[in-house]
């Protein structure tokens, strides 16, 4: 019977012990691996780069067009007609979403360096979802 209670007796004092310490602002729930992993993935998700997280085949096919446009420097008003006018034959767009898609595009490249840097990184979350037809002429053949 002894036994028992002193077992009873440590199991409260722990208890007691990590209620003060999560009183204090120390939680040792940030010890969990899972719970790590998961809070680090979010904070990728949310805090990473959005250019990196394109899915959609004609956005990311959008920013390299308008990348293309701006390597010489800002897009000029004569590029960006040309660019309305291929959203808007090429990806069927409607003339307020092929403004939005080239508004946003820009906004995403922003300066370029970071497309510069890694242009199968960011390709990839969108690759698969290519179709052969485009890969083929991505390709040159």
């Amino acid at each position: 019977m002894h036994i028992i209670l002193g077992l009873l007796g440590t199991i409260v004092t722990i208890l007691v012990l990590l209620n003060r310490l999560a009183e204090a602002g120390i939680d040792l729930g940030g010890l969990n691996p899972y719970l790590w992993q998961r809070r680090r993935k979010w904070k990728q998700q949310y805090q990473g780069n959005p250019l990196y997280r394109l899915q959609s085949p004609v956005d990311s096919t959008a920013v390299l067009m308008v990348a293309a446009a701006k390597a010489d420097g800002d897009v000029a008003r004569e590029e960006k007609s040309a660019l309305l006018s291929l959203f808007e034959t090429e990806f069927n767009l409607a003339k307020n979403n092929a403004a939005r898609l080239l508004i946003s595009s820009a906004h995403l490249l922003d300066d370029g360096t970071e497309l510069r840097a890694s242009v199968s990184k960011f390709l990839a979350p969108s690759r698969d979802r290519f179709t052969e037809e485009q890969a083929r002429c991505a390709n040159g053949h």
